[in-house]
């Protein structure tokens, strides 16, 4: 099993009868557009037909439905096994879902405003004239699904119930089968174990980024954060830190560990109204020689900004702000000097 992101295809299989009473090879449909768009995106295409193992077929499936980055459906027939999967994606995870079809458009009302991407046929299988085009259009899709993994949830049910929580999906591991993708994750696992307990950083640090599906990058992604906390290297931690508590959000020793960085990031001077901090927005510290692009996000981290209310003493505290530079700017002054008010935290002119 390839340990790029892993998209789970829901689709007929063999040859159906099309909406307009023609057979269509969905077999066709897999080989010929969706696996190459899939892979082009970046990700290992599967289909729940290859899985051979012996075991339950729903308890696979289930679990592939749980842990894959994303989930891919074609709705250009309505086929009850497809959108019975849909379905069971929707309830399990809030995001991670490309719609496709060909033909007319699925009425379906729960979906009818999500965003579909339509394919050509001719005859049983994908128009040539329109192949290229069709596999890029997925392509891109696909990326953009995945780049906007943090944005607005695409499941219906995770955005009408907004406090409904995903569950865990390590505590799910013995509830089926997948075996193979268990075994591959323990492998990884002591694989990077073995980088954190010799420090080899470089190791970590890729091993981090191949996790098997998501799921397993985020936990791998804290745990480098972690290891580059001690190690010193701050601002890569909070990089890798951040990207964890992405994908698990709930990860209170990660959110602890962030605040480490944070508090490392930036030291209280004798005024008592603290130093700040700024990353760019590729996460290197901004200084003379490393200044922030018009257009870009830069963070301010600060510590020790004195008395709230003229009360609470906030020696201790963190404070973070995000803000778009309309101009190139740097480096960004430390309070008590030009160019930045911690307190405003906006650049001057």
């Amino acid at each position: 099993m390839s340990t790029r992101p892993h998209a789970f295809i829901a689709m007929p299989f063999g040859r159906k009868p099309g909406p307009e009473g023609v057979d269509i090879d969905f077999n066709r449909i897999y080989k010929e557009l969706l696996v190459p768009a899939i892979e082009a995106a970046g990700l290992s295409p599967f289909r729940a037909d290859q899985e051979l193992n012996a075991g339950s077929i729903l308890q696979d499936m289930f679990q592939q439905l749980l842990v894959a980055d994303l989930v891919v459906a074609d709705l250009t027939i309505p086929n009850p096994n497809v959108w019975y999967e849909l379905g069971v994606r929707h309830a399990l995870r809030s995001r991670g879902v490309v719609l496709m079809f060909a033909g007319k458009s699925p009425s379906a009302f729960d979906l009818y405003t999500d965003r579909k991407l339509r394919y050509s046929l001719l005859g049983d299988g994908p128009d040539p004239a329109r192949l290229e085009h069709d596999r890029k259009a997925l392509t891109d899709m696909v990326r953009g699904t995945m780049a906007s993994w943090h944005e607005r949830k695409i499941s219906p049910v995770y955005y009408h119930l907004p406090n409904l929580q995903e569950p865990d999906w390590k505590s799910l591991r013995h509830a089926g089968g997948v075996k193979e993708l268990w075994d591959q994750h323990d492998r990884w696992l002591a694989k990077l174990e073995v980088a954190r307990e010799h420090q080899r950083l470089g190791d970590l640090l890729v091993l981090a980024d191949e996790g098997p599906v998501a799921a397993f990058r985020g936990e791998a992604w804290i745990c480098a954060g972690i290891t580059l906390r001690k190690s010193g290297q701050f601002a890569l931690a909070l990089e890798y830190l951040q990207k964890g508590l992405k994908l698990e959000p709930g990860h209170l020793a990660a959110r602890r560990e962030l605040g480490l960085c944070m508090q490392r990031l930036a030291s209280k001077n004798e005024s008592g109204f603290g130093q700040i901090v700024a990353l760019n927005e590729d996460g290197s510290e901004n200084s003379n020689v490393n200044g922030a692009t018009r257009g870009s996000v830069v963070k301010l981290f600060g510590t020790g900004l004195g008395k709230i209310d003229g009360t609470q003493d906030a020696a201790d505290l963190v404070a973070h702000w995000s803000f778009l530079v309309p101009r190139r700017v740097g480096p960004l002054r430390r309070p008590g000097g030009p160019g930045l008010d911690v307190r405003a935290s906006v650049p001057n002119s």
